[in-house]
């Protein structure tokens, strides 16, 4: 029984050796974006070339949700990502090859963290504001150039507060263009103490992608000076097809029931 628990411990090692580098070399950092007054923050670093490099690979773990942008350029078509997991279980990482966007001279990576299901504040009928695991998003990982590490997630990196000043994922995001390219609130990152809890192992689901683009028909200009963007329809976020349910008699009875003889609930509680 020792034998296959050091079995078994080593294969763990071995793997996150192989996600994140040396656990010595790599520290959890974050933007101290725990409260959900707090904007998404964006943890970056930035290191010199003497040369561009042939092959260069980001190894990173997420708890949360994260975009990854080198010299300014997005890496990667997903979004969302990493795929929602059970944080306390698991941390996902990703492997992101960055050669093409790496330059001789000075370069800069940026990690934009969101909250995703890691730090769900929203206060809902399962109660998942009470989740053991709750947290602020947090990364650790490392950069491989041409199959040597260069840099890992440390004190080293800063963090600045981006445009997206509120995000959460059953609530969405309100986005400030007034503070692009602000770099608001420069500072440290934090170094945190505590690992998540989940086990980190790589990403295996199919990620979510942008599948279609909507333009408004129509924008609004409010007196406060906000702008009010009709996009000309509504839109059902679910997998269930409204235009193709049919009549079926026997859920005539159920809209009799939750329209006429449902009590009135006076819980202020987000149901979804």
């Amino acid at each position: 029984m020792t034998r296959l628990v050091l079995a078994l411990f080593h294969v763990a090692i071995a793997a996150w050796s192989a996600v994140a580098g040396s656990s010595r070399m790599t520290c959890w950092i974050s933007g101290g974006s725990k409260s959900p007054d707090c904007a998404a923050p964006v943890l970056f670093r930035e290191f010199t070339l003497a040369n561009a490099p042939t092959n260069a690979n980001l190894s990173i773990a997420i708890a949360g949700w994260h975009e990854v942008r080198v010299n300014g350029k997005k890496v990667g078509d997903e979004v969302l990502t990493p795929v929602t997991c059970q944080p306390d279980m698991r941390i996902s990482s990703v492997n992101r090859n960055v050669a093409r966007f790496l330059v001789a001279g000075t370069n800069t990576i940026e990690v934009l963290l969101g909250n995703g299901w890691y730090n769900c504040f929203t206060r809902e009928v399962w109660g998942f504001v009470h989740a053991s695991w709750l947290d602020e998003p947090m990364i650790r990982g490392t950069l491989f150039v041409d199959g040597n590490p260069l840099l890992a997630t440390d004190s080293s990196w800063r963090a600045y507060d981006s445009p997206i000043v509120f995000n959460a994922l059953r609530n969405g995001e309100w986005y400030d263009a007034r503070l692009e390219n602000s770099r608001s609130r420069e500072r440290s990152v934090t170094v945190e103490r505590y690992s998540p809890a989940g086990l980190v192992s790589p990403e295996d689901a199919v990620p979510c992608r942008v599948c279609e683009t909507f333009e408004p028909v129509c924008v609004v200009d409010g007196s406060d000076g906000r702008r009010v963007f009709d996009f000309g329809a509504n839109y059902n976020l679910t997998t269930n097809d409204m235009r193709h349910r049919g009549f079926v008699l026997d859920r005539i009875w159920d809209g009799i029931f939750f329209q006429l003889l449902q009590p009135v609930s006076l819980s202020n509680v987000f149901p979804f």
